[in-house]
């Protein structure tokens, strides 16, 4: 598979066969990309996953957003390819192709070992 990066590419190969049904792949930062995610949506597959911030692309507007604990700033593109970015003791980004998926957050309401309310 010229021209892909080998995790892509180990991804590609799993999913030989199984494109055009609509499944969702989770997958964790080692995996995801911007290109891996226009891939699968182009052979009717969603992603989900963590993704590293040198992955997306240094002028984009979702790494320039400065955001408080417990805050999240969501940014869709044409293609429908949404990245999350969610604060909490650092920067977490979620990269999401499915079309249900929002960055809306729900409260756990779950404490820490110190009975402290998680963020």
């Amino acid at each position: 598979m010229a021209g892909v990066g080998h995790a892509q590419a180990v991804v590609m190969n799993l999913l030989d066969g199984l494109d055009g049904c609509y499944r969702t792949v989770v997958a964790d930062n080692f995996f995801t990309t911007i290109s891996l995610a226009k891939y699968l949506l182009e052979h009717d597959t969603y992603l989900i996953g963590t993704l590293r911030s040198n992955r997306v692309g240094s002028g984009s507007e979702v790494l320039r957003k400065k955001l408080s604990r417990g805050e999240v700033y969501r940014l869709q593109n044409k293609d429908g390819i949404k990245l999350i970015m969610w604060k909490d003791k650092q920067d977490v980004l979620i990269i999401s192709t499915r079309p249900s998926h929002s960055a809306s957050v729900a409260d756990s309401e779950k404490t820490n070992f110190q009975n402290e309310r998680a963020s």
